[in-house]
């Protein structure tokens, strides 16, 4: 099955507006950037890495969740750059913070006003 989804497979496209990600893939790299469309994402538990731009310039980003996991994936620099989060959901308040950590880390501006829902 496939594990690994890296290589501007999907970057620039503008009309993408949601994504259904793989529950076997394990890593994310430089797969979305610049699809302005995409306005929310979630994350399967598998995810455990997402890398550098992965979703860099998603400017209609705002909502972030991450399904049933203990643990928040690492982040890379980069990996949210120009990206403006408005909500941030996750299986418990200290997941939801680990991952407003890595999402400011990867280059994400959280709104001022932004929600954690657990």
């Amino acid at each position: 099955s496939v594990t690994f989804m890296a290589g501007n497979i999907f970057n620039d496209c503008v009309s993408l507006s949601s994504v259904n990600i793989l529950a076997s893939l394990t890593t994310l790299t430089r797969t979305f950037t610049g699809c302005i469309s995409l306005k929310s994402i979630i994350i399967p538990s598998t995810i455990t890495s997402i890398g550098l731009y992965t979703f860099s310039s998603c400017t209609s980003l705002r909502s972030v969740e991450f399904m049933h996991s203990s643990v928040i994936p690492t982040f890379s620099a980069e990996s949210f750059r120009y990206c403006r989060i408005a909500e941030i959901i996750a299986q418990s308040e200290a997941l939801c913070n680990n991952a407003a950590l890595g999402l400011t880390y990867g280059g994400a501006t959280l709104l001022t006003n932004y929600r954690i829902l657990y």
